[in-house]
């Protein structure tokens, strides 16, 4: 699941929450593979492992509940 997020400064970026498979979850690989196909400002910023997504009541992903990933001076 990809999220968007804009920081305080108005500075967006994409963060990919990751429920890793069987397989070894590789970063480096996996932002080779999408660079094939996506330009380099599409490629996401942050990737986060999990090991679920939490869901509301609705049954919808819980955006508020996912952690979020903090820039350098963001403290």
């Amino acid at each position: 699941m990809v999220c968007s997020y804009t920081d305080e400064l108005g500075l967006s970026s994409l963060t990919a929450y990751v429920i890793p498979g069987e397989t070894k979850f590789v970063l480096p690989e996996v932002k080779k593979k999408l660079s094939r196909y996506l330009t380099f400002f599409m490629i996401l910023e942050f990737f986060v492992l999990v090991d679920h997504i939490p869901l509301t009541p609705n049954g919808k992903p819980d955006l508020k509940s996912l952690s979020h990933v903090l820039k350098e001076g963001d403290c």
